[in-house]
């Protein structure tokens, strides 16, 4: 799904960080790996790993402990055989955890790991083995519908997961918090001279504020 980018005579899969300022795109554009896509390409809309990682998110929250587990378990397996990759047992069972973003042109690395979880599910029934599991699921379901951005914004402002690195540089005039990132999107200027009377409206049920850090109303979990 990806190329491999090049930096320091060295070929791999470097990743970027959100919210950085580039200095030198073309650069970058060879030093970071690549979305392999063409015209050609299927469209992804819904697929059977996102509706199986639903299904163990109702388990965990209101059902079967053990049907919680077992599905997620099926919704990663189903992510890997969508994409042709093998190893399913092995990363569904693993203990390993993040490591920290470092920036292959050592720029924008991250001091610490965004999050501390391992893939493997963890066994108990406290508020907050319950509360790191269904990081997990929502982690994996990230992962699982890439590239559906929006779908997966949606799901991190709805469940705080997962975990992401802060962004670097904000540009928001200090309406966004950099440690949360963008709440929902401020409405286009063609409402506020064709439709003034309903966009005040909205916006008052907004708390009289339409930017970019206003939290819509089903955003309505603790930030962490």
């Amino acid at each position: 799904m990806f190329t491999q980018g090049y930096w320091n005579k060295k070929s791999d899969y470097y990743g970027i960080r959100v919210g950085i300022d580039p200095r030198d795109k073309s650069t970058m554009v060879e030093a970071f790996s690549n979305q392999i896509v063409s015209s050609s390409s299927p469209y992804l809309w819904f697929n059977a790993a996102e509706a199986t990682f639903l299904r163990a998110e109702w388990e965990l929250r209101w059902g079967s402990l053990d049907a919680a587990k077992e599905l997620y378990e099926e919704a990663i397996a189903l992510s890997f055989e969508e994409r042709g990759a093998s190893g399913a047992e092995s990363y569904i069972t693993s203990t390993a955890k993040p490591a920290k973003y470092i920036d292959p042109m050592s720029e924008y690395s991250a001091d610490a790991p965004a999050s501390d979880i391992s893939i493997a599910w963890e066994a108990g029934d406290t508020e907050e083995v319950r509360e790191r599991n269904l990081e997990r699921i929502i982690t994996q379901k990230w992962i699982a519908i890439f590239p559906l951005g929006i779908e997966a914004w949606s799901e991190y402002r709805r469940t705080g997961y997962p975990r992401l690195l802060p962004v670097v540089e904000n540009k928001s005039g200090g309406t966004v918090d950099s440690r949360y990132g963008m709440r929902r999107i401020p409405y286009p200027v063609e409402e506020y001279t064709e439709n003034p009377v309903h966009l005040q409206a909205a916006i008052e049920m907004l708390g009289g504020r339409d930017n970019g850090g206003v939290r819509v109303w089903w955003d309505v979990k603790p930030l962490q």
